[in-house]
C-alpha cells in the first residue's frame, strides 16, 4: 500500500560507531586481571510527520514552509530541518576475581562512564500548522537546543563464601555497589504560534523563549545477599534480596522553564527473589524463580496536554511488581536442543496527581504484559564436514497491554522466527558464518508503540516490522 503526505517524506540518517576491548590478565593460579573498555559514537538526523496526510491544510512535520509568502518584510522563509543528534560516550571497567583458599570467592573493580551528547534544531523550523484558521492559516514555529553531559563512576565487591559445614553444600554471597553520578544539561527554546493571512503576518501568542544551564549530582550505595543450597548434585535451590538504583536527571522533553530545571529524583529498587535450578533424567532442566520488587518514587513520563513531543518526569511514590518464571529445557536426541519458558506478571504502581488535568491519575507498567511464553527449537546436523549447520525457530507469545485504556491498548501477538547457519568454516585465514533468515514469518500485525496526543487522532500506531528475510555473512580474521 502506499501512505499518502502533504508534503513530501524526508529520509532519516543515522551511523553508529562503536568498538569494545576486553584484555584478560591471569596473575596467578587464582587471581585474574579484567579489563573493559568500550566506545561508542552517534550521529543522527530523524525526520518526523506525525499527519500522515489526514488532510491538505494539516501538517505536524519539520518540513519547508512559506509565512506571509506577499506579507514582505514579515515574510518567513523556514527550511526543511531534521533535528541533528550528535552523541559520544565512553565506559571503562576493571575487574579483580580471585580466590581465597577453597572457602572464598571475590570479584571487586571500579566502572567508569562518561557520555557527551547535543541536538539541534536549527534554525527556526515549521512544527505545526493548521488552514483554514481566523481566515488564514495559522503556525506553531520555534527553535531548540539540548546540550547533556553525564559522568558516573561506581566501586563494587561481592565475596562468596562455601562454609565447611553441610558437605560444602551452602553457599552466601554477599555484594556491595557504590555509584557516583553527575548530570548536567543545557536547554534554550524559543516558541512561537502565528497567523498567516498572506500579506500579513501577526501573534497569535506572544512568544516564548528560555534558557537554562542546569545540573545535580546523585549517589547511592546497593546491597545483594544469596543464599544457595545444593540440595542434590542436580538440584539447587536459592533466595535473593537485591537493591538496584536509576539516578535522577533532567527531561530534554519538558517546554517549560521550570519544569526542566527542577528535574527529577533517583529511583530505588528492591527486590526479593527465590527459585531453583534442577538437572531431571539427565536431559531435562528445569528453573523456576518466583519474586516480588518494590520500587520507591518510579520514575514516570506524563504527556503534558496540549503537545506533541513535550513531557514531564514525576516520582510516583511507590510501585509493586510480583511474578513467575518458569522454563524447561531438553535433549531429546542427539543434537536436538528443546526449550519452552513461560512469564507472569502482576504490576501496580500508586496512582499520582496530574497537576496538567488537575485530577487523580491510574499509572502502571505500560511496557508488561501478565503473561509471556515462548518455544525454541534448535537442530545440528550431522554429518557436516565443511562446518557446523544448525537450524533455529522459534515461536513467541506476548499478552495484550494496557487493557483497560480506550487509547493506547496494545493486542496480544504472536511471532514466527527461523535461522538456518552454516559457522565454522575456515578459508581465507579466518572463519566463515553464512545464515539464512526469517522473521515474522506468519507476517502478523502488531502494536510497539502507540500515541494518544495527536491533535488529529485519539489513537495512532506504530506499528510493528512485517515479515522480514534475509541472508548474513560474517568473517572472522584469525
Amino acid at each position: 500500500g502506499k501512505l499518502s503526505t502533504t508534503v513530501p517524506l524526508l529520509p532519516t540518517d543515522t551511523g553508529i560507531d562503536g568498538h569494545t576491548l576486553n584484555v584478560e590478565w591471569a596473575v596467578n593460579d587464582s587471581t585474574t586481571l579484567r579489563s573493559i573498555t568500550a566506545w561508542r559514537e552517534l550521529q543522527d538526523k530523524s525526520y518526523l510527520d506525525f499527519s500522515s496526510g489526514s488532510a491538505e491544510g494539516f501538517r505536524i512535520d519539520f518540513n519547508a514552509a512559506v509565512i506571509g509568502a506577499n506579507a514582505g518584510a514579515q515574510r518567513l522563509d523556514l527550511p526543511a530541518s531534521r533535528p541533528d543528534l550528535q552523541q559520544e560516550q565512553f565506559s571503562q571497567e576493571f575487574q579483580l576475581l580471585g580466590d581465597i583458599g577453597q572457602s572464598l570467592q571475590y570479584m571487586t573493580g571500579i566502572y567508569y562512564f562518561r557520555e557527551e551528547a547535543e541536538e539541534s534544531m536549527m534554525p527556526t523550523r515549521h512544527i505545526f500548522s493548521a488552514a483554514p484558521f481566523a481566515g488564514g492559516t495559522i503556525y506553531n514555529i520555534g527553535t531548540e537546543y539540548n546540550e547533556i553531559d553525564n559522568d558516573a563512576w561506581a566501586f563494587f565487591s561481592q565475596m562468596t563464601w562455601t562454609p565447611d559445614i553441610l558437605d560444602r553444600r551452602l553457599h552466601l554471597t554477599l555484594g556491595w555497589r557504590h555509584s557516583e553520578d553527575s548530570r548536567d544539561a543545557v536547554r534554550r527554546v524559543t516558541d512561537q504560534t502565528v497567523l498567516d493571512l498572506d500579506t500579513a503576518v501577526s501573534d497569535v501568542l506572544p512568544p516564548s523563549v528560555f534558557a537554562v544551564d542546569t545540573g545535580d549530582d546523585y549517589s547511592d550505595d546497593s546491597f545483594t545477599f544469596i543464599a544457595e543450597f545444593d540440595w542434590t548434585e542436580d538440584l539447587n535451590v536459592y533466595a535473593k534480596l537485591a537493591e538496584a538504583y536509576k539516578s535522577g536527571g533532567f527531561n530534554i522533553r519538558d517546554p517549560d522553564e521550570e519544569g526542566f530545571a527542577d528535574g527529577f529524583e533517583e529511583e530505588k529498587l528492591r527486590a526479593v527473589e527465590v527459585g531453583f535450578k534442577g538437572d531431571l533424567l539427565r536431559m531435562l532442566r528445569f528453573n523456576a524463580a518466583l519474586f516480588h520488587q518494590r520500587f520507591d518514587d518510579f520514575q514516570w513520563n506524563f504527556q503534558i496536554p496540549g503537545t506533541i513531543q513535550g513531557t514531564r518526569v514525576f516520582n510516583i511514590d511507590e510501585g509493586e511488581m510480583t511474578g513467575l518464571e518458569l522454563e524447561l529445557m531438553a535433549m531429546p536426541l542427539a543434537g536436538l536442543f528443546l526449550q519452552a519458558s513461560y512469564a507472569y506478571t502482576d504490576s501496580e504502581l500508586d496512582d499520582i496527581f496530574n497537576p496538567f488535568t488537575m485530577e487523580l491519575q491510574t499509572a502502571n507498567f505500560g511496557n508488561a504484559p501478565k503473561h509471556t511464553y515462548s518455544l525454541v527449537m534448535d537442530y545440528a546436523f550431522p554429518g557436516i564436514t565443511i562446518g557446523e549447520l544448525n537450524l533455529n525457530a522459534s515461536y513467541n507469545f506476548v499478552d495484550d497491554r494496557e487493557r483497560k485504556s480506550l487509547t493506547n491498548y496494545r493486542h496480544d501477538y504472536d511471532l514466527v522466527n527461523a535461522r538456518l547457519a552454516l559457522s565454522g568454516v575456515e578459508a581465507m585465514n579466518g572463519e566463515w558464518t553464512f545464515a539464512l533468515w526469517g522473521k515474522n514469518l506468519q507476517d502478523s500485525d502488531y502494536e510497539t508503540f502507540t500515541l494518544d496526543n495527536l491533535p488529529q487522532a485519539d489513537r495512532a500506531v506504530i506499528w510493528g516490522d512485517g515479515r522480514s528475510y534475509g541472508l548474513d555473512i560474517t568473517y572472522r580474521y584469525r
